[in-house]
């Protein structure tokens, strides 16, 4: 018999269902009581702005990795690393909802099978890797070489 401790983060995989559009597994979040980072601006108010979140793997996934993704005005689900990668006034047009009866009725509106915003991973993806410098190769004479030409 194989045991595994219980104590210990890594003897158990970590997997996650597959986000979909079951309102009870989303979370509608008042962003202005969450503690961001400075560079999200968000305006102070008593009440919103808002967003809904979900935890969830991405459809297709083999891996079953949980993320964590923001339902988009547009209707559909963004991973929060695509969400970070986006221009500060995309963010807020795209994913803040400005009062909870907004976010609300787009989060029932959804229909069917949960749609992720392919295009905006896609551009989040390409930025990451853009952003990632070179590697470095050593050559045979101990010389270090970019990878890149």
């Amino acid at each position: 018999m194989n045991k595994t401790s219980s104590n210990s983060p890594s003897s158990e995989p970590n997997y996650a269902a597959v986000i979909d559009n079951d309102v009870s597994r989303c979370q509608l979040l008042d962003v202005s009581k969450l503690p961001l980072p400075p560079d999200i601006k968000c305006p102070q108010s008593e009440h919103g702005p808002y967003v809904v979140l979900q935890k969830g793997a991405m459809p297709g996934d083999l891996y079953s990795k949980p993320l964590d993704f923001l339902l988009t005005k547009e209707g559909r689900w963004l991973p929060m690393f695509a969400f970070l990668q986006l221009p500060e006034q995309e963010c807020h047009e795209l994913c803040i909802f400005s009062t909870a009866a907004e976010a609300i009725q787009q989060l029932e509106r959804l229909a069917g099978r949960a749609i992720v915003d392919a295009k905006r991973i896609t551009r989040a993806r390409d930025a990451q890797l853009r952003s990632t410098p070179p590697k470095k190769l050593d050559t045979p004479d101990g010389c270090s070489q970019s990878s890149t030409p």
